[in-house]
């Protein structure tokens, strides 16, 4: 419970007594559960009773602003509090201030999630499924490969491609964390790192990639930008075993294919490989 410090009018605030109310009470308290003042002023203080409409008492000095009470973790129940300020003169009241503590969801149960081509060009991790703890809403969170989290959660609806998701690079490995939330904030605890081996996100994008037939030779700008992963290029005719190697870091020619044929090229890296047709 935390406030405003109080003004004295004249006379310095002596301290505050912090009262928390006992269950369903909403109004200040009165008669000994009251604080107040003896008179003539400057009189004493008479310190607020404990019983009654007031569970707990709380006295702290002119410099505090706030209490921390323990034993108000009851789900869903009503907590209200009450604070007096107090000079020579007068006690004074805050209005009554009421939380409602709620139920934190559990722990996430599990994860169905799997690498697949989100389109030709790319090979992500695809998440079809939560088991969600009992929190209306879900996070998720990017892990790097020392198990540290990166970045700021994001919230998700329990489906999606995990760097869309994310906004992360393609290179990086892809490696996740969920936790379950209320609508009122609070939020369970991560679940697992997962998946528990490491298999990064790759684009095979090639910029200006074109076959040209009078030269049976495929040809692009660059290769595909993973964060420094090395792509590997191979080129081929359809049906044939023949497998030929880039003969450049942006060409693969294929002399033997014939005008009209199908011919093929294969982009790799990290062990996937992308496949494209001229036709």
């Amino acid at each position: 419970m935390s406030w405003a410090p109080f003004n004295g009018n004249g006379d310095a605030i002596g301290g505050y007594y912090v009262q928390r109310l006992a269950d369903g009470q909403t109004a200040i308290p009165s008669g000994p559960q009251a604080c107040s003042v003896t008179s003539p002023a400057p009189g004493d203080v008479v310190p607020p009773a404990s019983g009654g409409s007031v569970a707990e008492v709380v006295q702290v000095g002119p410099d505090a602003s706030s209490v921390q009470f323990t034993g108000t973790v009851t789900e869903s129940t009503r907590y209200s509090f009450v604070v007096w300020g107090f000079n020579r003169a007068a006690c004074a009241n805050t209005e009554v201030a009421g939380i409602v503590v709620r139920p934190a969801p559990g722990a996430v149960n599990g994860v169905q999630s799997d690498m697949a081509w989100m389109n030709q060009e790319t090979w992500d991790r695809y998440i079809a499924g939560v088991d969600a703890g009992g929190g209306p809403r879900l996070q998720i969170i990017a892990v790097d490969a020392n198990g540290a989290q990166i970045g700021q959660p994001a919230d998700f609806r329990g489906t999606g491609w995990l760097r869309t998701l994310l906004n992360r690079p393609f290179g990086e490995t892809a490696r996740f964390q969920v936790r379950s939330c209320s609508v009122w904030g609070s939020c369970g605890p991560w679940s697992a790192i997962m998946p528990s081996t490491a298999t990064p996100s790759l684009t095979f994008a090639l910029p200006s990639r074109v076959w040209d037939e009078p030269a049976k030779t495929w040809s692009w700008a660059a290769a595909p930008d993973n964060s420094g992963l090395t792509a590997t290029f191979s080129c081929g005719v359809d049906g044939s075993a023949d497998r030929r190697a880039a003969q450049s870091a942006t060409t693969c020619q294929i002399p033997n294919a014939k005008d009209g044929e199908r011919v093929w090229l294969d982009v790799e890296v990290a062990g996937v490989i992308a496949r494209y047709w001229n036709r």
